[in-house]
């Protein structure tokens, strides 16, 4: 499981903090403004308030629809929800629609495609998550976000490693599979020989019969 370099005493402390100013950025916001709801999504989900949390994200990447508007950024914030909800399914779904939205608005420093690669490797799909780790990292790069770049130099090691071992058996099985089918080309032809020679003999004794029984 991919592990964050913080401790837990770090990563618990980190937590208030943010916590704290979510607290403070809901008393000064425009309730109706879409900073607001991104926070306001987020502190119900650290209440324990998925349902409500969904509810208002939810209506809030609907109506972004109709516009085009910041559609990434709520799609990520939907999938944020169905995380806490433990939908991984739905999940899934609204990180590739964010990230599918950062990529056609040319935005570099994303988070959706990093969370998609760690979910792909934990579900086995090492392809796709070496390939969308490698993008991740290439694009963070090209931004010069060094706080992503930290994020993704995470999971790509471990990826990687995976994704090399992947290939290395594939290439041993693919070997193996090779070595196989030249054994048994081998043998048929070995066959074929047989099998021509002990025509060549049968249709001899037939010739001589033929002979015999003329005479």
């Amino acid at each position: 499981m991919l592990k964050s370099a913080l401790s837990e005493e770090e990563r618990e402390r980190y937590k208030r903090l943010v916590t704290v100013y979510k607290d403070s950025l809901l008393q000064v916001f425009d309730t109706a403004s879409l900073t607001y709801k991104l926070v306001l999504n987020g502190r119900l989900i650290e209440n324990g308030q998925k349902k409500e949390a969904l509810s208002v994200i939810s209506r809030c990447y609907a109506q972004a629809l109709a516009d085009k508007a910041e559609t990434g950024v709520l799609a990520y914030g939907v999938a944020y929800a169905y995380e806490a909800a433990g939908n991984k399914q739905e999940q899934k779904r609204y990180l590739a629609l964010a990230a599918r939205s950062d990529m056609e608005g040319a935005v570099k420093s994303y988070i959706a495609l990093r969370k998609l690669a760690v979910l792909m490797y934990q579900e086995g799909d090492l392809e796709r998550a070496y390939s969308y780790i490698k993008c991740s990292m290439e694009d963070a790069q090209f931004a010069k976000a060094r706080f992503r770049m930290s994020e993704v130099s995470e999971a790509l090691p471990i990826i990687a490693a995976s994704y090399d071992k992947k290939m290395k058996e594939d290439k041993d099985h693919l070997f193996r599979y090779l070595v196989l089918i030249s054994l048994l080309t081998v043998v048929l032809l070995c066959c074929i020989g047989f099998i021509y020679k002990q025509l060549k003999r049968i249709s001899a004794a037939e010739l001589l019969v033929k002979r015999k029984t003329a005479s």
